[in-house]
């Protein structure tokens, strides 16, 4: 397992080099359960005529692997709770636990050739402008105490955002700081695979030789880090056709579940920890006061996505988990409601946008929907499709689109039709 970990690769309990979710301040070595144990979930194993099928797929004489692979099966945490801090976080010592690399050269040249200061100050704008809507929004939410108001107001102000790309930890514009960064990487002209394990080996370096340190707030994490409390946005997204016509709806998809998932996941005896504070989690005591709406708004989300459903290969019918995409399907019907609405401001202070010829039938507001499912849409396979029912937060595709347009006022405003249950 150190030699797997040492070279990048994960073993049966993966390590993660991390910021800690409780204290943000500080890099710790975060331990994953096995999410797979050798069958796409845990919930196979319950199954017997697919353990069955399984044992004779691969062999009656593993018995005892599959044995083993069921009691990790009961050990592993169940899909929806590997977000929430109350469930999965243990804090041990380090005692008691145990005694990017070349991206960011590549980068250097990709930014100079595809990406410009006024792309990035437009990337700033576009995602302060959602914020501030979202901010907007938060005044007439009133599944929301006072209080948890106030507090949300702060966490979204608080956002870090990290547009284009990294101006320290490293520079990618200054060739002497990456030479310094990767001074410890040594490169050879005609070694692929030895280039491959060194570079493997180098990033796992640096990233154990962080643990116990404090946290570097200008390194970059993918998209949204939830105990750093910041958002990036890296400039290959920022990128035509997509950003360049619809930058709203680019930037939505990520920008509101920032603050929607720590929010729409709480429940009435979470403590502030990992919501609260100016630039991310707490250990502040107590609970969040919540009105009663609040109580009653997840269950209709809920009951929403599960009527969702998909074929698995052998033709069962499989239901979206509703509890488990929760938190996301509230952060896509928030982002939807945020991007159109500063998407409608921006064209009311800085004129309208240019659309594409030939759809003069609808009106903008209807194109811009269009555009909202035409981003998310996507066509995966029967079996893995299966597979993420079972453990992807996200609904499929096909729900994201149809659930968020039928929470959506301004969809059915377009379109006229109808409002009924959840219209934001």
């Amino acid at each position: 397992m150190a030699f797997m970990a040492r070279t990048g690769l994960s073993p049966l309990v993966s390590f993660e080099i991390q910021a800690d979710d409780i204290d943000p301040d500080l890099i710790i070595l975060h331990i994953n359960a096995p999410k797979q144990p050798g069958l796409p979930s845990k919930e196979c194993y319950d199954d017997t005529e697919t353990v069955k099928n399984y044992a004779e797929t691969i062999d009656q004489s593993v018995k005892d692997l599959i044995d083993f692979e069921s009691q990790l099966a009961l050990a592993t945490p169940d899909a929806k709770d590997e977000t929430d801090v109350t469930k999965y976080y243990n804090a041990w010592t380090l005692e008691r636990t145990f005694a990017t690399i070349s991206r960011w050269i590549l980068g250097s040249f990709y930014i100079r050739a595809a990406y410009s200061n006024e792309q990035k100050d437009f990337g700033d704008e576009v995602v302060q402008s959602i914020k501030e809507q979202f901010i907007s929004s938060l005044d007439t939410a009133d599944w929301m105490s006072p209080k948890v108001r106030s507090l949300a107001v702060k966490k979204v102000h608080n956002i870090a955002q990290k547009i284009g790309y990294p101006t320290s930890s490293p520079n990618t514009t200054d060739p002497e700081d990456l030479h310094d960064y990767y001074a410890p990487l040594n490169i050879s002209a005609s070694d692929y695979i030895g280039n491959a394990l060194a570079m493997a080996e180098y990033q796992a370096t640096r990233r154990w030789s962080q643990v116990g340190k404090p946290s570097n707030r200008n390194a970059w994490s993918p998209y949204y880090s939830r105990a750093l409390h910041e958002i990036t946005f890296p400039a290959a997204i920022l990128q035509p056709p997509i950003f360049h016509l619809l930058p709203f709806l680019a930037i939505s998809s990520t920008v509101p579940s920032a603050p929607l998932p720590a929010m729409s996941s709480l429940t009435p005896s979470m403590p502030l920890a990992a919501t609260t504070t100016k630039q991310g989690p707490s250990q502040i005591g107590g609970t969040f006061p919540r009105s009663r709406p609040f109580r009653k708004n997840p269950s209709v989300f809920i009951a929403q996505y599960s009527n969702f459903s998909i074929l698995s290969p052998t033709n069962t019918t499989l239901f979206v988990k509703g509890a488990l995409t929760l938190s996301e399907n509230i952060a896509d019907t928030g982002g939807l409601l945020a991007s159109c609405t500063a998407w409608k401001k921006h064209e009311a202070v800085h004129g309208l946008d240019e659309l594409l010829s030939g759809f003069e039938a609808y009106t903008r507001e209807q194109l811009f929907f269009m555009s909202h499912a035409q981003f998310w849409y996507a066509k995966t396979g029967p079996a893995n499709a299966a597979m993420r029912i079972y453990q992807d937060p996200h609904a499929p595709a096909f729900a994201r689109i149809l659930g968020t347009v039928a929470n959506s006022r301004g969809f059915r405003e377009a379109f006229r039709v109808s409002c009924e249950g959840i219209c934001l």
